[in-house]
């Protein structure tokens, strides 16, 4: 599913990607894989910045980096990092409004 949701990311469809991650997120989480889960919500997490849903991504990402952390990911400092920029980006679309 997950393989699937990432086609159709790559083909600009983002509704038919989130829809295919969503059905592959249980299913990771259901067999304890943790790090691809992890992967799935940074995906996700792209999607919705890229179509301006900035507090989901964070919501997404806020989960990416704990997952991180409880797994010792070698990500961990990228994810973080990726967080930090889009609090600063909702931060900045705040000002702006």
């Amino acid at each position: 599913m997950s393989n699937i949701g990432a086609a159709y990311e790559r083909l600009g469809d983002a509704e038919r990607a989130l829809a295919y991650y969503g059905q592959a997120l249980p299913i990771r989480r259901e067999v304890d894989d943790r790090v691809g889960e992890a992967v799935i919500r940074f995906n996700v997490a792209r999607i919705h910045r890229a179509a301006g849903h900035l507090d989901q991504a964070i919501r997404e990402l806020e989960l990416v980096v704990e997952l991180d952390q409880q797994l010792g990911h070698p990500d961990l400092a990228s994810d973080t990092a990726m967080l930090d920029l889009l609090r600063e980006e909702r931060r900045r679309a705040q000002d702006a409004t």
